[in-house]
């Protein structure tokens, strides 16, 4: 816990986050117009920590981080009331959290509002995620699957090499997340080799106004159509969100679709950049959050 003086003179306390204030972070979060349930909160706070800045017992900011295995760290919803922002709430929060993250290589995505905060921190840019939304879902037939290839649905005991296709794709070790998207989840996919093993794999769960497809992690971008198109019939007749990495052919094919891209964030990153995925890499983010 710390105590410090805004600009203006009033007394800020910052402390560690706990899951009572899951509440007041999910009315900071509907303020800024972000569309996160209060389940959403629970889901992305399950393997996170975070820190609150509060003023006479009034939660006015937050900032949350997530460790993933030993080097590897993401930063997300740092958020400040807009009767607070301003006033360097933001900064001081961020403060906290990178005090926290010291030899580690962190990972964020940015609006352009808070692009120029996390430079401040020394991120720098690293490229970009496009968020796709439709609403409502028609239905769409899901890409042909050529054989050798068998796609099957996600099983418990998969959760070591979903795990481990997942570090390959982002360079993060996430089994936490991954669980939560098995036990919660619409619907998982994984794609097969002819061996029967599996070589990519795709998320479906419910989240903010309707359904997210991510993560999506693949050989290639063909493969990741069919993992994506297979997860169509889950989400049919509801709004549907789609956060994809910078790869061109894979967003012509959901604009051709009928996808509209709504918003362009920038990944920023800290510290030592992941090696570049070989065999498997990753084409749609869990949340812009955990990355």
């Amino acid at each position: 816990m710390a105590l410090v003086t805004t600009p203006d003179g009033d007394a800020l306390q910052l402390r560690k986050m706990t899951s009572r204030d899951l509440p007041a972070a999910h009315r900071l979060s509907s303020r800024v117009g972000w569309s996160h349930r209060p389940e959403d909160w629970q889901f992305i706070f399950q393997s996170g920590q975070g820190w609150i800045a509060e003023i006479d017992g009034r939660v006015i900011g937050c900032a949350l981080y997530w460790l993933w295995g030993e080097s590897a760290a993401t930063v997300g919803m740092v958020i400040v009331s807009p009767d607070w922002q301003g006033k360097r709430i933001g900064f001081l929060l961020m403060s906290k959290i990178m005090s926290c993250l010291e030899g580690y290589q962190v990972r964020l995505h940015a609006t352009p509002m808070g692009k120029g905060l996390y430079q401040k921190f020394g991120f720098k840019d690293a490229g970009m995620i496009t968020q796709y939304q439709i609403n409502p879902l028609p239905q769409l037939q899901a890409c042909a699957i050529p054989a050798p290839l068998s796609v099957r649905l996600a099983y418990p005991s998969d959760k070591g090499s979903l795990t481990a296709l997942d570090t390959l794709a982002t360079g993060l070790f996430r089994p936490e997340v991954i669980g939560q998207i098995l036990a919660g989840g619409i619907k998982t996919i994984v794609l097969l080799d002819k061996q029967q093993q599996i070589t990519g794999f795709a998320g479906c769960r419910k989240f903010g106004r309707g359904v997210v497809i991510g993560p999506v992690a693949a050989a290639n971008t063909e493969q990741a159509k069919i993992l994506i198109s297979q997860l169509f019939s889950a989400a049919t007749g509801l709004f549907l969100r789609i956060d994809i990495t910078d790869n061109p052919p894979l967003a012509h094919w959901l604009e051709a679709l009928g996808f509209t891209s709504v918003s362009i964030p920038r990944v920023m990153d800290k510290g030592r950049r992941p090696a570049e995925p070989t065999g498997c890499s990753n084409f749609a983010i869990v949340t812009q959050s955990l990355g």
